[in-house]
């Protein structure tokens, strides 16, 4: 993981009790969405691989 991705997670991890249930819902809901999209272009060839470490899990 990047400390650019570090710093993100931390700032998420700040966030996440300050959010209303449906905030937290539409955030999870556009990451899914996200995740989604990137395992589909990656499949299609449209992005390059990446090493295990750095992949989503959903």
């Amino acid at each position: 993981m990047t400390e650019k991705e570090k710093r993100i997670l931390e700032k998420f991890v700040l966030l996440m009790p300050k959010l209303s249930d449906s905030d937290r819902s539409y955030l999870i809901g556009m990451g899914e969405g996200m995740a989604i999209k990137a395992r589909q272009e990656q499949g299609s060839g449209r992005l390059p691989e990446q090493d295990g470490d750095r992949r989503m899990a959903v």
